[in-house]
């Protein structure tokens, strides 16, 4: 057993995780030993009761998120550790299930998309894996937060062994899966633009002229009190002035246990992610063009957020969150 330090215990609070099947609650606190494995069983029944027609999975891994949890075939397996056996795990179930797909004969008329979520989050250490050489990682907007591993598969679609360097983003799945299918978007506007064109010519350009990147204010369900962090256009990131959790070059967590984040404050700058991926030389003062044309992005897509903002729902008494007696 671990002890988790009072200062984290007294913040922690989360209901009994209830493990959803349709629109049923059939267990609570599932062994997160065995949630990669169910899934992965779930998901090639599925492909099994539907290979004769178009069908789409999506299939949310709950690890690598910590706590972590792996099958007793898989643990101690790797030479990295818990996270290391977990990342085993996850490469053999991927395969099962594009070994079903194969088996049915759907692999040249199927289009597969692995992706994270988000950077690792770096204050549990070796249960966290590592965004290295890029900046920071999960809660910030530098590179190591927001940038990672994405592959593509679609034979005599998607060209083989080729490497894109042009930016997207998970906003841009829908519209793409949209235009590839022939269905409609929703008539909202939405920031997400298709990047079909992207997955058939690695060196095409990016349907975006920028991507924005935005955090929260003070955990606040207004929208108002969100603001802009980082503009991304072409080759070019500015960041402006904002505190982020970072170690401070500490090291993280052992054993499932986080340390405490530090804090980082950074001024307005401008880097250039082809030749600095790690953002450690701030170009503003030498670009101050390219500086004005981003912030100028910027406002203007405030602007139209503002004028197309819905509004949302947000739970503000925890008590009404569905928990187990």
């Amino acid at each position: 057993s671990v002890t988790v330090p009072a200062i984290l215990k007294a913040k922690m609070f989360f209901p009994h995780l209830p493990l959803i099947e349709n629109d049923s609650i059939i267990e609570y606190d599932p062994d997160p030993d065995f949630l990669t494995k169910r899934s992965t069983e779930k998901a090639i029944e599925f492909i099994e009761r539907n290979h004769e027609s178009p069908f789409f999975i999506y299939m949310a891994y709950s690890m690598p998120h910590v706590p972590l949890g792996v099958s007793p075939r898989f643990r101690g397996k790797s030479k990295n550790g818990l996270y290391g056996d977990v990342i085993q795990e996850l490469d053999h179930s991927v395969g099962q299930i594009l070994s079903k797909v194969d088996q049915y004969g759907l692999t040249d008329n199927t289009l597969v998309i692995f992706i994270s979520d988000n950077g690792p989050f770096l204050i549990y250490g070796n249960h966290a894996g590592s965004a290295e050489p890029l900046r920071d990682g999960k809660k910030t907007n530098f590179e190591g937060g927001v940038r990672v591993p994405c592959i593509m598969k679609w034979p005599g679609m998607i060209p083989e062994n080729e490497v894109c360097l042009t930016p997207a983003m998970t906003i841009d799945l829908m519209p793409t899966f949209a235009e590839i299918t022939g269905a409609s978007l929703p008539p909202q506007p939405i920031d997400g633009k298709s990047i079909f064109s992207l997955l058939i010519n690695p060196k095409e350009e990016s349907p975006h002229e920028a991507y924005f990147f935005y955090r929260g204010g003070d955990n606040s369900p207004e929208w108002d009190n969100s603001e802009i962090i980082a503009v991304r256009s072409g080759k070019w990131k500015l960041v402006y002035p904002h505190t982020y959790p970072t170690l401070n070059g500490r090291h993280g967590g052992k054993g499932g246990i986080p340390v405490i984040n530090g804090t980082g404050t950074i001024d307005t700058a401008l880097f250039d992610m082809e030749t600095d991926i790690s953002e450690t030389e701030n170009l503003k003062d030498k670009y101050p063009e390219i500086v004005k044309k981003l912030s100028k992005m910027a406002e203007e897509y405030n602007n139209e957020l503002k004028q197309n903002r819905r509004s949302v729902s947000w739970v503000t008494d925890s008590t009404t969150i569905q928990q187990r007696d």
